[in-house]
Protein backbone atom coordinates (compact mmCIF):
# COMPACT_ATOMS: atom_id res chain seq x y z
CA UNK A 1 0.00 0.00 0.00
CA UNK A 2 1.35 3.35 -1.08
CA UNK A 3 1.06 5.92 1.72
CA UNK A 4 1.57 8.67 -0.99
CA UNK A 5 -1.08 10.34 -3.17
CA UNK A 6 -0.75 12.93 -5.94
CA UNK A 7 -2.90 15.95 -5.86
CA UNK A 8 -5.26 14.27 -8.44
CA UNK A 9 -6.14 11.21 -6.88
CA UNK A 10 -7.11 13.23 -3.34
CA UNK A 11 -9.12 15.46 -5.42
CA UNK A 12 -11.01 12.72 -7.50
CA UNK A 13 -11.19 10.64 -4.24
CA UNK A 14 -12.69 13.63 -2.01
CA UNK A 15 -14.72 14.39 -5.26
CA UNK A 16 -16.24 10.64 -5.18
CA UNK A 17 -17.12 10.71 -1.42
CA UNK A 18 -19.12 14.03 -1.68
CA UNK A 19 -20.91 12.62 -4.32
CA UNK A 20 -21.48 9.67 -2.73
CA UNK A 21 -22.75 11.79 0.20
CA UNK A 22 -24.97 13.95 -2.19
CA UNK A 23 -26.69 10.70 -3.76
CA UNK A 24 -27.47 9.54 -0.52
CA UNK A 25 -28.42 12.15 0.63
CA UNK A 26 -31.00 12.74 -1.93
CA UNK A 27 -32.10 8.70 -1.66
CA UNK A 28 -32.81 9.70 2.29
CA UNK A 29 -35.24 12.04 0.92
CA UNK A 30 -36.91 10.69 -1.83
CA UNK A 31 -37.41 7.55 0.45
CA UNK A 32 -39.42 10.03 3.41
CA UNK A 33 -41.47 11.37 0.41
CA UNK A 34 -42.32 7.87 -1.01
CA UNK A 35 -42.36 5.69 2.02
CA UNK A 36 -45.95 5.28 2.14
CA UNK A 37 -45.24 3.59 -1.53
CA UNK A 38 -41.62 2.45 -1.49
CA UNK A 39 -40.24 -0.21 1.19
CA UNK A 40 -38.87 1.83 3.92
CA UNK A 41 -35.35 0.29 3.19
CA UNK A 42 -34.79 1.24 -0.77
CA UNK A 43 -33.23 4.29 -0.10
CA UNK A 44 -30.69 3.39 2.64
CA UNK A 45 -30.06 0.04 -0.13
CA UNK A 46 -29.27 2.60 -2.81
CA UNK A 47 -26.89 4.39 -0.60
CA UNK A 48 -25.16 1.56 0.30
CA UNK A 49 -24.77 0.42 -3.67
CA UNK A 50 -23.43 4.03 -4.14
CA UNK A 51 -20.98 3.90 -1.51
CA UNK A 52 -19.66 0.67 -2.75
CA UNK A 53 -19.21 1.84 -6.38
Amino acid sequence: MEKIQTPSQALTITALITLTNLFGISFLKAERQYSAVAQPSAGINCSLVLFML
